[in-house]
Parts: C-alpha cells; sequence; structure tokens
C-alpha cells in the first residue's frame, strides 16, 4: 500500500460586504475580465483550489480507469466553518469522520491560495484569551477607575512583538 493523501479545501465565505466595491461584478456570479482574472466570491479563496482538486480526482479516476495502479487511498474533503472560526470543520473531519471510516491520513494538501507557490506547512492560528481587569470611572475623573484598555498594552506589546516577532511572512 502507499500513503493517505488527503486532499482539503474549505467551501465557505466571507459576506460579500458592500456590492458597491464590486466595480459592477457580481459577487456571486463568476466573471471573467479581458484579462482573464475571474471576479467573484472566494473566486481565489477557495473556489479555485477546491476546482483544482476536483479536477486532480477526476485526472487519478482516468489514470486508474486506464490500469495505472495507484498505491494508496486519495482522499477529497471539503468543510465550512474555516473563514468564521478556522477550525471546526477540519477539526471534525480529523476527529470523528476519518476515524469513523478508519482512514489515517500521511499528508495534507490544502487547497488555499498561495500566488502559485508551494508552501510547506501552514501558518495556522493561535487563539488567546486574556482578562485584563478595570474600573469604571466617570470621564470627569478617569483617575478613580483602572483602564482596561491601558492595562492591555504590555500583553499586547509582547505578543505582537515578542511572541509574533519570528513569524515568517507567507507572501
Amino acid at each position: 500500500l502507499g500513503p493517505n493523501i488527503l486532499l482539503n479545501t474549505h467551501m465557505d465565505t466571507v459576506p460579500p460586504g458592500d456590492i458597491n466595491n464590486w466595480n459592477g461584478y457580481d459577487p456571486f456570479g463568476a466573471q471573467i475580465d479581458q484579462q482573464g482574472y475571474i471576479h467573484g466570491l472566494a473566486a481565489a479563496d477557495d473556489k479555485g483550489g477546491l476546482s483544482v482538486q476536483l479536477y486532480l480526482m477526476k485526472l487519478i479516476r482516468d489514470l486508474k480507469d486506464q490500469g495505472v495502479s495507484i498505491p494508496g487511498h486519495l482522499i477529497f474533503s471539503t468543510v465550512v466553518q474555516e473563514e468564521a472560526v478556522g477550525m471546526f470543520g477540519i477539526e471534525y473531519l480529523c476527529q470523528k469522520t476519518l476515524p469513523d471510516k478508519k482512514l489515517d491520513v500521511d499528508v495534507v494538501f490544502l487547497g488555499e491560495p498561495t500566488d502559485l507557490n508551494l508552501l510547506i506547512g501552514h501558518r495556522g492560528k493561535v487563539e488567546i484569551v486574556a482578562t485584563i481587569k478595570g474600573r469604571a470611572a466617570h470621564s470627569s475623573a478617569p483617575w478613580l477607575g483602572i483602564n482596561a484598555l491601558e492595562m492591555s498594552v504590555p500583553l499586547l506589546d509582547k505578543i505582537f512583538k515578542e511572541w509574533g516577532a519570528n513569524i515568517p511572512e507567507t507572501h
């Protein structure tokens, strides 16, 4: 047998925002301009990656139909809840769906846009929950209170200037 390869991308999108900012293009359309660029909500993130992965599945099926032996499994998956919360869909896939199907995965190819560069690894996401305590005071006597925003500055400095200082840019 060979490696189990997971192709994964997400199907959800962010809201289109102000329609006037689409310069006459329908955000829910898929219009191609004179330069060959496609305009539409999620054209790059992530309908482009989804299309490539679907096409790859068709190519692999064609090869198998021609008798080519391909070791391992090629698993295609799409998830939701990536744009809004970043993990619920893939978390469910990895913690529930794949184990229920008794599938292990050796490598994952994400369909995220990368400016046509192959990237190894994923920046991921870290969520920090912090409680900064303050005390409300009337604006006429702010010295009687404790400004929680002001108290959070040292933590924010540490997060952005120290903890995140060595994270390489992906573009």
